[in-house]
């Protein structure tokens, strides 16, 4: 500022040469400036700006208030000092400055020191020796009371609901400006799913790894009281005390997202955001409704996105059924799976729909779809449903198995009516294929594609009927529930037994080991087929306590062989959802210790696309299992796609040749060159070989002479009690 006034003094001597005169003026002026700057000082710090709106001079209380060398901001313009974003709104302050010889603004940040502080900023427009400069007061906000952050709330909201039109994208925003006003620490967005009476998270402010992972969580209705209230009392705003993620806030605050919001109407919930403070928050009165209008703000906004995809999604309405189209079907497949929600893909199709075009003309045709329609709204009240073909229709059901399969049931009861047609009565049956997310794939195309294969072979199959991707799954959705009940109380029962096939030393024509198999003894259905019931353990779950209830018998029947002395090794299957949902490896070790067992006689088997799918996750415990001495084999070798390289660092002694490549090896070529390729790979590695399924004594002896070391199949021995392997084993020859 001394600078500015000596040059104006300077050049003001040139123009008057009566010295006192000159004197007078210079005395009075440098008051003048002075007191002007004091004025300005003894409240806020001053930049002066040039008419190029560059900085000129900044006074001591910018360094002592916001912590910066005033030389550091010397030279810049003044518009640098903000975010990139706020530069139109600093020229038109400057602009109306100029217009008005003086301007303010209230409540805009100011980055300083890389550190945003909020500020009020004042104008005024002076001119020295015909130059125009100005004048910038910045007073730092007062931001500790709640009123004010309200505010501050208030402003942002406003501007991000004009800018921004997608729900998403307005959350994030939403989130941020109530966590950076310093009211909340933490915040997201959940879903709110009364099919499932769950809130699923769907938006919050980062993306990094621990809010990827919370992302995949759901949370039961009963673990926030809050959502309740919003949704039974109708509450507008929950302020509580809640312990979340392990941290205890001392506040919460909870408000609802509606479909549509209208004035004095219920309105259905859509989602909740959720804050979370660990400052002791009380709002006022006054406050409150603040933050209510805020609120509401907001829910204005979300419903006018909401209007603007309901009327894009009329677009994509079948006219006939009324439903969503395939595109929009594909859109909330798309979604679920981003929210990580488990679900069903089910396509149905009308068997004979062509038939009745046919026959009754394509009006009836018309009306036989109308009538699957509202069979299926009628029946499946929670299930998305969208017309994606012509004559085929989607349904996605959200939930458990046991959930899924009860509307599976109720799908297919469609198949046990006749259709009335303007009095006519028709026969319309129904083919189902379904497909399970994540269970048979993890992107929308590949489920689609899954469900659409497994209707086309109903279809082959005469139609009216179900198919599932998972193969294994050959039952009606009603068998499914009842298999799974009873297959529960098999744990309680002891209704599970292993069963042995022997495997042959071939070269030294010996019981080298056996595979342990389990079998389902039902006192209801007899000896169950492994076919039959382990699809439904593993997609229940219940494997990991039958996976307990086989590791316990085989090492029990170990030892009782051992004590014998009748020592080789036991094989034992694991699932890849033993090995992905438990440490398997320790609780085996500790088992096999508790029996006294012969590690090196204990063999876990793992199917090869189970380990190369999970190879990071499974890794650490084989690795575990064989520095104890437990060996690994990788079963239905060559269904699978291992590389060399990691054959040859895995920790793994023996390949299972899978049966398929065993079968027809004496006839067909191409098994034959698998074979020989498996078994030369194999020695080449240092790892033994073992073929199964092996039923006739030509093989056998082909088998022999490839080199396989070890073989089992039906022609040595079907698999059986433990009873009925101590004699096979003591009389082998």
């Amino acid at each position: 500022m001394e600078n500015v006034v000596n040059d104006f003094l300077s050049k003001v001597g040139i123009l008057i040469s009566d010295k006192n005169k000159l004197l007078e003026i210079q005395k009075l002026t440098t008051d003048l400036i002075t007191k002007c700057v004091k004025l300005y000082e003894l409240r806020e710090g001053i930049i002066l700006l040039d008419e190029n709106k560059k900085i000129v001079e900044a006074n001591e209380i910018i360094k002592n208030n916001f912590n910066i060398e005033p030389k550091l901001i010397v030279g810049k313009y003044f518009y640098e000092l903000f975010k990139p974003e706020f530069k139109d709104v600093i020229d038109k302050f400057l602009q109306k400055a100029e217009n008005r010889h003086y301007n303010q603004k209230s409540k805009i940040y100011i980055n300083l020191n890389n550190k945003e502080i909020l500020v009020d900023l004042k104008a005024e427009e002076i001119h020295i020796d015909n130059k125009k400069f100005y004048v910038v007061s910045i007073r730092q906000k007062e931001v500790n009371s709640i009123a004010y952050k309200l505010s501050v709330i208030d402003e942002e909201v406003s501007n991000v609901i004009v800018r921004i039109k997608d729900f998403e994208s307005l959350m994030k925003e939403i989130l941020r400006i109530f966590i950076e006003s310093k009211l909340f620490d933490f915040g997201w967005v959940g879903k709110i799913d009364l099919d499932l009476k769950e809130i699923v998270p769907v938006v919050t402010l980062e993306e990094k790894k621990i809010d990827i992972e919370f992302k995949k969580q759901s949370f039961d209705f009963n673990y926030f009281k809050g959502i309740l209230d919003l949704l039974i009392k109708g509450q507008e705003v929950i302020i509580d005390e809640i312990e979340f993620r392990d941290k205890k806030y001392k506040k919460s605050l909870i408000f609802p997202i509606y479909k549509k919001w209208e004035f004095k109407h219920e309105n259905e919930i859509a989602y909740a955001t959720l804050f979370y403070s660990e400052d002791n928050l009380n709002f006022n009165d006054e406050e409150l409704i603040y933050l209510k209008e805020i609120i509401y703000k907001i829910n204005v906004a979300i419903t006018d996105i909401f209007i603007k995809e309901k009327a894009n999604l009329i677009i994509s309405t079948d006219t006939l059924t009324l439903l969503p189209k395939r595109e929009i079907f594909i859109k909330e497949v798309k979604q679920l799976i981003k929210e990580k929600t488990p679900f069903a893909i089910v396509v149905i199709d009308i068997d004979k729909l062509k038939k009745v075009n046919e026959v009754l003309g394509f009006w009836a045709g018309d009306k036989a779809i109308k009538k699957l329609v509202e069979f299926l709204k009628q029946n499946l009240k929670f299930g998305f449903l969208a017309r994606i073909g012509s004559d085929e229709f989607g349904v996605i059901l959200k939930g458990n198995k046991e959930n899924i399969f009860k509307n599976l049931e109720k799908i297919l009861s469609f198949n046990d009516d006749i259709v009335q047609i303007n009095g006519s009565g028709v026969y319309l049956p129904i083919s189902v294929g379904v497909a399970f997310y994540p269970d048979d794939a993890l992107k929308e195309e590949d489920l689609i594609i899954l469900a659409e294969e497994s209707l086309r072979n109903v279809k082959k199959r005469g139609g009216k009927g179900i198919a599932y991707a998972n193969k294994n799954l050959t039952l009606l959705p009603k068998d499914y529930l009842d298999i799974e009940k009873e297959l529960k109380e098999a744990i309680g029962k002891n209704e599970f037994v292993m069963h042995y096939q022997p495997i042959i030393d071939i070269k030294n024509n010996k019981v080298w080991g056996v595979e342990a198999l389990l079998r389902w003894n039902s006192k209801k259905r007899g000896l169950v087929p492994p076919g039959k019931f382990i699809p439904i353990l593993e997609e229940s779950g219940l494997i990991n306590e039958v996976g307990d209830v086989i590791i316990e018998n085989v090492l029990k029947d170990a030892k009782e062989f051992e004590d014998k002395n009748l020592v080789f090794t036991f094989s034992m299957n694991v699932s890849v959802i033993q090995l992905l949902s438990q440490n398997l490896a320790l609780k085996l070790i500790k088992k096999i210790e508790e029996y006294n067992v012969k590690k090196d006689k204990i063999i876990v088997e793992i199917t090869e696309s189970v380990l190369m799918e999970n190879i990071d996750v499974i890794l650490p415990q084989i690795e575990l299992l064989k520095n104890e001495g437990i060996k690994i084999e990788i079963d239905d070798f060559g269904t699978g796609y291992s590389s060399l390289s990691y054959l040859r660092k895995l920790p793994v002694s023996a390949l299972k040749i899978d049966r398929s490549f065993i079968k027809d090896v004496l006839d067909d070529e191409e098994d034959k060159n698998i074979v020989n390729a498996i078994i030369s790979m194999a020695k080449a590695l240092h790892k033994k070989t073992i073929a199964e399924g092996v039923e006739d004594k030509e093989t056998v002896a082909y088998l022999k002479e490839a080199g396989v070391d070890y073989i089992q199949g039906f022609y040595f021995a079907k698999p059986m009690p433990k009873e009925a392997l101590r004699e096979y084993v003591e009389n082998f020859s």
